[in-house]
C-alpha cells in the first residue's frame, strides 16, 4: 500500500521507528492495511451479519471508526488530553485508505509514540 500524498516509505519507515513496543508497531500495520478484525471486515468474511460496532451500536465499524471515530474512543482521547499532548480533533478525518499514514506524517516521533499506544488501547 503506498501513500497517496508521495513519500510514502519516509512515512513507512517514520512507523516503524517510533519508540513504541514491536507489537504496537504491527497492529498499526494491520490497521494502516484495513487487517484488523473489525465488524465490517467480519461482515465481508462472512463471519459477523452486522458491520454495526458492537461498543457503541452506532455505525458501520471499518478500521477508522473503530480507532478514531467510536464515542467510546472519543471519550478516551479527551480524557487522556488531561495526560498527554495530542491530536487535535480537527486532524482526525478520513482520508482515504491511508489515513493513519496521513495522519502520522503530519505530527513529530513524541505525538505518533502517543497516539499509536493511545490506538493499541482502543483496540485491545
Amino acid at each position: 500500500m503506498g501513500w497517496v500524498g508521495g513519500g510514502g516509505g519516509e512515512v513507512w519507515k517514520a512507523l516503524w521507528s517510533v519508540k513504541v513496543p514491536e507489537k504496537v508497531k504491527v497492529l498499526m500495520w494491520k490497521v494502516a492495511n484495513n487487517g484488523i478484525l473489525t465488524q465490517a471486515n467480519k461482515c465481508y468474511r462472512h463471519i459477523a451479519s452486522q458491520a454495526t460496532c458492537e461498543m457503541c451500536g452506532h455505525w458501520k465499524e471499518d478500521c477508522f471508526y473503530a480507532c478514531i471515530s467510536c464515542l467510546h474512543v472519543v471519550a478516551l482521547r479527551y480524557a487522556m488530553r488531561d495526560h498527554w499532548v495530542l491530536l487535535a480533533e480537527k486532524d482526525l478525518m478520513y482520508t482515504g485508505p491511508d489515513w493513519l499514514l496521513v495522519l502520522m506524517s503530519k505530527y513529530s516521533a513524541e505525538v505518533n509514540a502517543k497516539l499509536l499506544m493511545l490506538l493499541l488501547a482502543t483496540l485491545e
